[in-house]
């Protein structure tokens, strides 16, 4: 009676992480896209995220990183939850959840910091270095996570290398896109990550079985 007191503690928790995981990503798609309507001269095809969070209406895009920051947290607690599957490697699962929850405090840091090298005086700017940072733990959260993620289910192991690769591929590219279009592009490497969060909140909610993506 007791283990099934914990188990269903565990369970409930798993769900409520994934929740609040979806709801973060959920709430940052809806400021990015409320901020670029309200936001004088700014075009989310030309212009980029970070361009947006440095405007007068800054406090709508961080607020929408800020969520996503606590989604992300939420997401690194319940994949711990879950665990890595019945052929999973404890190391590499524990590794990518660490990974994911240093993804949460890189994004935190870049809402909270405000400081984008936008020619503001009297900014400390580490922006480039903490995107340089989220790129990295993003593509080895992806890669640790992989053999669990294929120990749960096939789908799911090779849907996270999908995005792995698109991310390892993608991102450098983004250094090299004609100005016109940062914005477009680094919403594209945004949607991956937004979609790579729900996909892992669907499988933390669905706790310890195997999980597909249908």
């Amino acid at each position: 009676m007791a283990h099934a007191r914990v188990r269903r503690t565990d369970e409930g928790s798993a769900r409520l992480a994934a929740g609040i995981a979806t709801l973060g990503a959920l709430v940052l798609v809806t400021t990015d896209i409320v901020g670029s309507l309200l936001a004088p001269g700014y075009g989310p095809i030309r212009d980029s995220i970070s361009d947006l969070a440095a405007g007068r209406l800054s406090w709508i895009q961080d607020t929408g990183l800020v969520a996503f920051a606590i989604g992300l947290l939420a997401l690194a607690f319940g994949l711990r939850r879950v665990g890595e599957g019945p052929r999973g490697d404890p190391r590499l699962w524990s590794g990518g959840v660490v990974m994911v929850a240093l993804l949460a405090v890189v994004v935190a840091i870049i809402a909270l910091h405000d400081e984008y090298g936008d020619r503001d005086r009297g900014g400390f700017v580490f922006h480039i270095e903490l995107v340089y940072t989220l790129g990295v733990l993003f593509g080895l959260a992806t890669l640790l996570l992989a053999r669990g993620l294929f120990a749960r289910s096939r789908r799911m192991g090779a849907f996270d290398l999908a995005v792995a690769a698109a991310w390892i591929v993608g991102a450098p590219i983004y250094f090299f896109v004609p100005p016109g279009w940062d914005g477009a592009f680094e919403r594209g490497l945004a949607l991956l990550v937004l979609v790579w969060v729900l996909a892992m909140a669907r499988l933390v909610a669905g706790g310890r079985g195997r999980v597909g993506l249908t």
